[in-house]
């Protein structure tokens, strides 16, 4: 998934890059490119930034084309003669800087009243723009940023900090990469720029206004605050950059700039779950990020020799050319010699998952789901172990990168390491529920093994400190301990809703809610609400889950527990718009919904949740493009999932298809159930009730292409195995009793049509109570079939039924309420007609 728009101070369009910028309009304050600059012949506009603009501009006297940047009148307005001269020392101090990793500056000077730099036209790439393309080789990337490392070495070697340094600021040529865009540096004696509060907040095109210089995600801690800088600074921005480029998304993300440094205090955080970095490489990575400058690396020089050791190809070297040493007859391995015997003070806990996620576990929870007979089970235990052991993984390698960073980096407090310990015993213990639920329960929990897997919390959170501290107690409040435990019984109620076992789930929260508001912390009794209030809307309890969802949203909201508050409020689109037939209210949740999910990093899964809730709201809404889009966005964010997460793309290939139907796109249609059939039998087998409502969904299709036989045997199949596993009272088995209605219909059975459609009414009516809005359509097929067979008495009721609905549902003024009212106005005239 691509990054937000990049964070600036400078914009990126200030770098002499070869290839020609769009300009900005209305960026820059001359709004008409010169003709000359100095001597420069100036031939056109590479771009417009915040601090100036560059041309692509010939030096006659060379017989070269150059790059000239100018910088704004403003930038230099209010400077004294004292900074005037400053900056073209500086200026000329770059001039003098001759690397073949740095961007070449031949003149800087004045003209007409302006400060103007010539320097060296590039003809590359910025490495910002080449790591998009994430290049498979990590090798190659390292030394990408090696060759850069070198040039802000040269500067620092020349009395120069860079002050800017990011991915955007170095360019790469046929010769190498090349630092570019010195033009928030100052010399090294030189005192730091004044600043503006570093507390104010970043604008949403990235740039922090009325900050520190600089780009905000790329500062060190020091820089932020205004303090004066050293070139310990620019090495913190260098493996900000370096991050990026290993893991292929920034270490800190805040829309605040406060918080953006908190978090830069707590040290580097641990790696994004499914990434993997080299040790050597992360060692690299903690030492440079670490908050106080006196704990990186004594220069520039020292980190890109730690950046080129690389054991993994010294231990290629050393056992391609010796092989095995033997020492008094004994061989003695390679890895031993190169290891040592020394015990590693973070070493991962072999127990850690005992009795929850080990190998007898995974057994006992096989045999358990294999146990119930039927004939998805053995595809449903596949998809807990995969699931399973990536999230153990991920755990694991978690809780080492937190020792470390401690106990090893010194790059963290004892503090944060307590915090993100027990965030992550929680979800340890969730593990532990999940598994004991599926031991105990397998015949009810295997319909919902998905849910069941997106139940347990995100690892993300215990790697980001704004998360942390908003959801995890500080251990010096002396609560820790009973709100772990309590998590651990909200756990299980979220487990129990998960399988479908509503009613424990609620006798569950009943008793934990008590407890919950006696420890007074309102983060867990936000999570506590947001889980009674989907637990009251799967029991059709739908006012009372409103009012459990909106206190949980606003616990939330006021604690900052941004993942709380987009939960609760995607919740709430659900209950008010779909449960409550209010679209417009739905509305109003799903924008803080959003707000909120832009705070969050690494929740991709839940921002595609509220992306696909937006779909179907506006499709709902008859705002078709819009739905479209949203659907489609849904596909982009889980593009990148790998085995079972593809899974989740089924539904928003459903809700495209649904589109393309309303459009009468039947082909298009059916392509899209198609894959999503392709995906719910792969991951969740052919016999799973998921893939019969998708069969169901089919026949539709199908039936509108006039493929009559193909879409009843489809029907037939889904309502089978819906019927026998839900009963008559279930809405999927009225969804499917519509369809086979229809398909009646079509054979001109109409009494079987009739009957078929009252079974419908009756199974939606009594999963979902008597005025959900889906009964507005069913009543009125039914007045109109009654219509046509005469039967208009009958006919009468159901359409005066649909326009109740309606009424309760849309308002009088409603068009689908008029159009049901017309029905029955027609009805009742043909009625009295003699």
């Amino acid at each position: 998934m691509e990054d937000g728009p990049e964070v600036t101070g400078d914009s990126a369009l200030d770098t002499a890059i070869a290839r020609p910028l769009p300009v900005l309009e209305g960026h820059g304050e001359e709004a008409s490119t010169p003709t000359r600059i100095g001597k420069y012949a100036v031939l056109g506009l590479l771009g417009r930034g915040g601090m100036g603009a560059v041309y692509r501009a010939f030096d006659a006297d060379l017989e070269r084309e150059v790059a000239v940047k100018v910088l704004k009148a403003s930038f230099l307005r209010d400077a004294s003669e004292a900074e005037r001269l400053s900056l073209l020392r500086e200026a000329k101090a770059l001039a003098k800087l001759n690397h073949p990793n740095v961007v070449s500056v031949y003149e800087a000077g004045e003209d007409r009243g302006g400060f103007f730099i010539a320097m060296e036209r590039v003809e590359g790439d910025d490495l910002r723009s080449w790591l998009k393309t994430r290049p498979a080789d990590r090798r190659v990337i390292v030394q990408r940023f090696i060759e850069a490392g070198r040039g802000l070495l040269a500067a620092h070697e020349a009395g120069l900090i860079h002050r800017d340094f990011k991915p955007a600021n170095v360019l790469l040529s046929a010769q190498g990469a090349k630092v570019t865009d010195f033009g928030l540096a100052r010399s090294v004696v030189l005192d730091a720029a004044s600043s503006g509060s570093s507390s104010a907040e970043i604008e949403s095109d990235g740039t922090a206004e009325g900050t520190v210089l600089g780009t905000p995600a790329y500062m060190s801690p020091e820089q932020h605050r205004g303090e004066m800088l050293d070139p310990a600074s620019d090495q913190y921005s260098f493996c900000v950059a370096l991050y990026e480029g290993l893991v292929g998304k920034r270490p800190f993300r805040s829309l605040r700039a406060r918080a953006m440094l908190r978090t830069k205090l707590a040290g580097m955080p641990a790696l994004p779950t499914g990434v993997s970095v080299p040790e050597h490489l992360l060692r690299v990575l903690r030492r440079g990020l670490a908050p106080d400058p006196e704990a990186r690396f004594e220069s520039m020089a020292t980190l890109l020799r730690a950046l080129e050791f690389d054991p993994a190809a010294r231990r290629r070297r050393i056992a391609g050319g010796a092989g095995l040493v033997v020492v008094g007859g004994v061989a003695v391995g390679v890895s031993s010699m190169l290891v040592g015997d020394a015990p590693r003070p973070c070493a991962p806990d072999p127990e850690a998952f005992s009795e929850a996620w080990d190998e007898p576990a995974a057994r006992a929870v096989e045999a358990a789901l294999v146990g119930t007979g039927r004939a998805y089970a053995p595809a449903a235990f596949a998809q807990v172990r995969a699931r399973l052991d990536v999230y153990v993984e991920a755990w694991t390698r978690m809780r080492v990168e937190a020792c470390e960073a401690t106990v090893v980096e010194q790059a963290q407090s004892q503090r944060v390491l307590d915090m993100r310990v027990a965030c992550l015993d929680e979800r340890r213990a969730s593990v532990r529920v999940l598994t004991r639920a599926l031991r105990r329960d397998a015949s009810g929990a295997l319909d919902h093994v998905d849910s069941m897997m997106r139940s347990l919390p995100s690892l993300s959170t215990c790697a980001n400190l704004e998360q942390l501290e908003a959801e995890v107690p500080d251990p010096a409040v002396g609560i820790a301990a009973a709100v772990a435990e309590a998590r651990e019984r909200l756990a299980t109620a979220r487990v129990l809703n998960a399988a479908g076992r509503f009613q424990d789930a609620d006798v569950e929260l009943a008793a934990l809610l008590p407890d919950v508001k006696a420890l007074n912390y309102d983060p867990l009794t936000a999570e506590t609400m947001l889980e009674r209030g989907r637990v009251l809307d799967r029991m059709a309890q739908h006012r009372e889950a409103q009012a459990a969802l909106e206190q949980a949203t606003w616990l939330a909201y006021g604690a900052d527990v941004q993942r709380v508050v987009a939960q609760g409020a995607t919740q709430l689109v659900w209950n008010v718009s779909d449960a409550q037939s209010r679209g417009a209210e739905g509305k109003v949740w799903l924008e803080l919904a959003d707000a909120a999910a832009r705070r969050l990093e690494d929740e991709v899964l839940l921002r595609a949740e509220i992306a696909n809730a937006r779909g179907v709201l506006l499709q709902d809404l008859g705002e078709d493009e819009g739905a479209r889009a949203s659907f489609e966005r849904v596909l982009s964010l889980l593009a990148d999932g790998q085995g079972h997460d593809r899974l989740h793309m089924a539904g928003a290939l459903v809700n495209l298809a649904i589109l393309e139907s309303d459009a009468g796109r039947f082909e298009a249609a059916l392509a899209l159930q198609q894959r999503a059939l392709e995906l719910r039998e792969t991951y969740e087998g052919r016999e799973h009730p998921n893939t019969a409502t998708l069969l169901n969904n089919m026949s539709t299709v199908l039936s509108s292409l006039e493929r009559i036989d193909e879409a009843t045997a489809a029907n037939a199949e889904a309502l089978a195995r819906l019927r026998a596993r839900y009963g008559e009272a279930h809405p999927l088995v009225g969804t499917a009793l519509v369809q086979t209605a229809t398909l009646a219909f079509m054979r001109d059975e109409t009494e079987e049509a009739v009957r078929l459609l009252r079974e419908a009414a009756a199974a939606f009516e009594a999963a979902r109570g008597p005025e959900h809005r889906d009964l507005v359509v069913i009543y009125t097929n039914i007045g109109l079939i009654e219509r046509d067979l005469k039967h208009f008495e009958a006919a009468v009721e159901a359409l005066q039924r649909a326009v109740s609905v309606a009424q309760a549902n849309y308002g009088s003024d409603h068009a689908r309420t008029k159009a049901a009212q017309a029905e029955l106005d027609k009805v009742v005239a043909a009625r009295t007609e003699p």
